[in-house]
């Protein structure tokens, strides 16, 4: 099977930016962890993957700041990106990547809009683009002479059910409306879980300890006629008088 030049550029201009997207995503979940470590447990996993997107956004920023070829857009309103232009590389491509938290069929987690329908088409709406093709990447505007239109992908990463580290980090390519490729594998090498765990020596029990009371013997319960000493019954016959025993003296 021939190999794509366009396919290839597309990855390969992903691939030297690789590192920049590892340690974004890296440290944005540092950031999670430290700032948000004692009410995490208050965040349902949608929450935290907007809470997530922001540090995401903030971090990439910073790490793509000043890089060569690389453009960040952040706009209100507007998904954040990161375009790139494969020029001072010696590619041939152009790529704009959302950075996204991914599912295992490797497609985005949001909730789907029309902006997001529109990045996966890679066209605004004045200008058709055909439904059916072999990648999105590899389509050439028609209006200009040679113009490329740029590749949209994403660099996402799949997080474990605790979000305690990342299962997977990859950067991916629309291929379809509903289905997407992998482009670059991200390997996990040198990533540590942001959670701190104590030796035994610093580790301190938080558990509010109770004193339990030795319980009491149960009273032995007596019968009722025993505790209680009844006099007797009353009765309209006189008592009867004693003999006295003089033993003889009278007679």
């Amino acid at each position: 099977m021939a190999s794509d030049p366009t396919r290839e550029s597309f990855d390969n201009l992903a691939a030297i930016h690789t590192d920049r997207f590892k340690q974004g995503f890296t440290e944005a979940l540092n950031d999670l962890h430290t700032l948000y470590v004692k009410v995490a447990h208050l965040y349902r996993p949608g929450e935290k993957a907007s809470i997530m997107h922001v540090h995401v956004r903030d971090r990439m920023t910073k790490i793509f700041a000043g890089v060569p070829g690389v453009k960040i857009e952040d706009k209100p309103g507007r998904a954040f990106k990161v375009k790139m232009d494969g020029a001072p590389y010696g590619i041939e491509a152009k790529a704009e990547f959302k950075c996204k938290k991914l599912k295992a069929n490797l497609l985005t987690s949001n909730i789907r809009t029309k902006s997001v329908e529109d990045f996966e088409k890679g066209f605004p709406e004045r200008r058709p683009r055909p439904h059916v093709q072999t990648a999105f990447e590899d389509w050439r505007e028609p209006e200009t002479t040679g113009g490329i239109e740029p590749g949209h992908g994403v660099a996402g990463y799949i997080i474990d059910a605790l979000w305690l580290n990342f299962s997977r980090l990859c950067v991916t390519c629309f291929t379809g409306l509903k289905s997407a490729r992998l482009a670059v594998e991200i390997p996990l090498d040198g990533i540590r879980s942001p959670i701190k765990v104590l030796p035994l020596a610093e580790m301190q029990d938080t558990t509010p300890r109770k004193r339990v009371k030795a319980r009491k013997k149960p009273a032995v319960v007596r019968p009722l006629r025993k505790r209680l000493k009844l006099a007797p019954p009353k009765t309209d016959t006189p008592p009867k008088r004693k003999k006295a025993h003089n033993n003889g003296e009278d007679s």
